[in-house]
This record gives structure tokens, C-alpha cells and sequence, in this order.
């Protein structure tokens, strides 16, 4: 198994995005989004099978990316 860039990862996008549409329903873009609560909700299920489906470390030191995990 090999390690992977943070910037490949779609638990690590995934959040992101999820994150955007927080502070967007926060800045009061109400027509954007459900509640808040209703997105941490789908987020952590949705984290949750992310988390299954993984099959790479994932790292945020470059020289690491491409070598073996372990």
C-alpha cells in the first residue's frame, strides 16, 4: 500500500465542500442549504462509508507520496 497526497483524497474534499455549505448557511444563504444539523448528519454518514472505501494512507508530507505505507 502506498501513501497518497491529502489533495487526492475524497474523505479530505468531501469535508471541504461540506464545510463551504456550513459556513454558507451561516453567512445566511438559507435557500443554499438545509440546517445545519441536517448537513453534519449526511456529512458524518457519508464520512462513515468514506471510511470503508478507503484503501490509501493518506499524508501531508510530500516526500512520502508514492512510497510504501507500513
Amino acid at each position: 500500500m502506498t501513501y497518497k497526497g491529502f489533495w487526492k483524497s475524497k474523505t479530505f474534499w468531501f469535508n471541504a465542500l461540506a464545510g463551504v455549505v456550513m459556513v454558507a448557511n451561516a453567512l445566511g444563504y438559507a435557500d443554499f442549504a438545509p440546517d445545519a444539523q441536517w448537513i453534519g448528519l449526511v456529512a458524518a454518514l457519508i464520512n462513515i462509508g468514506l471510511r470503508f472505501a478507503v484503501t490509501q494512507p493518506v499524508t501531508t508530507d510530500r516526500s512520502k507520496v508514492g512510497t510504501r505505507a507500513g
